[in-house]
């Protein structure tokens, strides 16, 4: 899920995707820093999330990375597009 609040000349970003059984580390991979892994907070309600600031007017691709092997795409991404592994990456737009 995705969650945005416009302050003026930024908008924070929050990230959620649900941890469930046998999940033990999400972390978001994204445009934003060269594909990079950034580890997500878990939380008390079994979700993990992390929040980012960005520019209104700008877009990024991205994807979860669960326990450090296994990809998954944000169902309520703002789109989705294909990318050279065969597979789609989601869409975050600001």
């Amino acid at each position: 899920m995705i969650r945005k609040k416009y302050y003026g000349k930024r908008c924070w970003v929050t990230f959620e995707v649900p941890g469930g059984e046998g999940v033990d580390q999400v972390e978001i991979v994204g445009e934003w820093n060269g594909w990079q892994p950034e580890p997500m907070n878990p939380r008390k309600d079994g979700f993990y999330s992390l929040t980012k600031v960005f520019r209104p007017g700008e877009t990024y691709r991205f994807r979860y990375l669960i326990n450090g092997r296994e990809w998954k795409n944000d169902e309520q991404a703002d789109g989705f597009v294909p990318n050279p592994f065969g597979s789609e990456d989601s869409v975050v737009r600001v």
